[in-house]
């Protein structure tokens, strides 16, 4: 049965950016490791560039030009590699299997990884922005660029987050560290992080429209201020480049893999499986309904057995459940498979 795409579920969403955080939570290591380059830049190396820009005389005051650059890097770094790390491990065990046999549209799992890896990008670039008081970084007063700021980190953050889940949907886990390795090389060193763009020369306008650079426009306001046309033009083109990230994402989840020659059989083999149990299901869902079971499974992925076990029981008895579990198991046994084991008996 084919997805209705427009059939969005906040609850699946939220349970998928809960488990997430969770997950975070409970590993708040790995937090304290990704924020260990911010925190050497802000303490030795933005203060060592600065000394290096006054001792030759420069009118730049490098320490307030790079700690939104560092801003910019601890976002990129959390976005990029956040929420498609999950996807990777849930590849791994697994997971992913789950949660496409449920009926929870892409774009419902696609904003679910990333809700998750934007709040967790958010807690760290927090983090960083609370450190760099301590550094001059002067936080925009004016409240319209404040909100452009705003936005501009939203709206960027999508870029990076859906397409780091787009990559790792689609490449296995070598694969992967590869592509996000060289990817971000460019998108670091061809930006405005570690100077401004007219010192790039020839290479100017490719900084320029580095989404990082665009971003850091405003970061820089106090500092450098620009034009309102420019913040728009910004805004436009962020937005443009998350759109069509998110839709890259969007093909990545929706298009069919080819199996291999090896797969093939076993492919076919769970396909019958699941057209034969494919009524029961259709059961299920008629009976709960969808609001039910969507509430089935947020329990189930907060790990809340008696809970979603309770609601399934509001609908069923005992007995009915015993029948549905014997017509699933029935109906997951192919003729082929049965005449095999009474071969082999």
């Amino acid at each position: 049965m084919k997805k209705n795409w427009t059939n969005f579920s906040w609850v699946a969403c939220w349970g998928l950016a809960k488990r997430y955080l969770l997950r975070t939570v409970r590993s708040f290591k790995n937090i304290i490791v990704s924020l260990l380059a911010p925190i050497i830049m802000l303490i030795a190396f933005g203060p060592a560039m600065n000394n290096y820009t006054q001792g030759n005389s420069s009118s730049l005051d490098y320490i307030g030009f790079f700690v939104p650059g560092i801003i910019a890097l601890t976002l990129f770094y959390a976005t990029l590699f956040s929420a498609s790390t999950i996807v990777q491990w849930d590849k791994f065990t697994r997971f992913e299997e789950i949660i496409t046999l449920t009926p929870n549209t892409p774009s419902t799992v696609i904003l679910g990884y990333a809700l998750g890896g934007f709040l967790h990008s958010v807690m760290e670039v927090v983090i960083v922005v609370v450190l760099s008081q301590f550094f001059v970084f002067a936080i925009p007063t004016s409240f319209l660029i404040f909100l452009y700021n705003i936005l501009a980190i939203v709206i960027c953050s999508g870029i990076f987050l859906f397409l780091g889940i787009a990559i790792a949907k689609l490449l296995d886990w070598e694969r992967y560290t590869l592509v996000t390795s060289v990817l971000s090389l460019p998108l670091v060193y061809l930006s405005s992080i570690f100077a401004p763009t007219d010192t790039y020369g020839q290479f100017a306008w490719l900084v320029g429209l580095n989404p990082l650079s665009v971003l850091l426009v405003g970061l820089r306001d106090p500092q450098i201020p620009q034009p309102p046309v420019t913040y728009l033009w910004n805004l436009l083109l962020l937005s443009v480049y998350c759109l069509t990230s998110f839709g890259f994402c969007v093909f990545m989840f929706h298009r069919k893999r080819h199996p291999g020659r090896k797969q093939t059989r076993k492919t076919s083999l769970l396909t019958q499986k699941l057209q034969n149990t494919g009524p029961i299901h259709l059961k299920i869902l008629q009976t709960l309904g969808m609001d039910v079971l969507e509430q089935i499974y947020h329990h189930l992925l907060n790990n809340n057995k008696e809970e979603a076990l309770a609601l399934f029981r509001s609908k069923f008895t005992d007995e009915e459940i015993y029948r549905l579990f014997e017509d699933l198991k029935s109906a997951q046994t192919l003729p082929s498979e049965s005449h095999s084991d009474q071969t082999k008996g």
